[in-house]
């Protein structure tokens, strides 16, 4: 059985996700899957946060990570203490945005600057309208 899905998504919309898509992620499956998520989140009519802000966010936890030697989300998860290996792994994708509480904990579980986080969150929330 085939399901066919189908999100209508503005034309410039959808251009601006797919560069920023190619930009992030290098193989096309990953490509499909962020293109999905963000397409999804843009049809929500909920107005996104700043996409770049996002982006930047996502980027920053990503290379702190690797700089704290990229230990697994189940082991980060475990030290972090009373949060789910799957939230800091979507803590590292940057979609869904997380909470500045996911992102504070995260962020000093790998030793990182928790102010320069904070200015990075900042202005990703600067863009929604809670």
């Amino acid at each position: 059985m085939s399901t066919d899905l189908t999100i209508p998504v503005p034309d410039d919309v959808m251009k601006r996700l797919q560069e920023m898509a190619a930009r992030e992620y290098r193989t096309p499956a990953m490509q499909a899957l962020w293109l999905i998520e963000h397409s999804l989140f843009a049809r929500s009519g909920r107005p996104p946060a700043d996409p770049e802000a996002a982006r930047a966010l996502a980027v920053a936890l990503r290379e702190l990570h690797a700089r704290a030697g990229a230990p697994s989300s189940r082991k980060l998860a475990a030290e972090i203490g009373d949060m789910s290996h799957t939230t800091v792994a979507a803590a590292f994708r940057g979609h869904p945005v997380p909470t500045w509480d996911i992102t504070e904990r995260v962020v000093k579980g790998l030793g990182g600057d928790v102010e320069h986080f904070r200015r990075l969150w900042v202005a990703v929330r600067a863009g929604a309208d809670d």
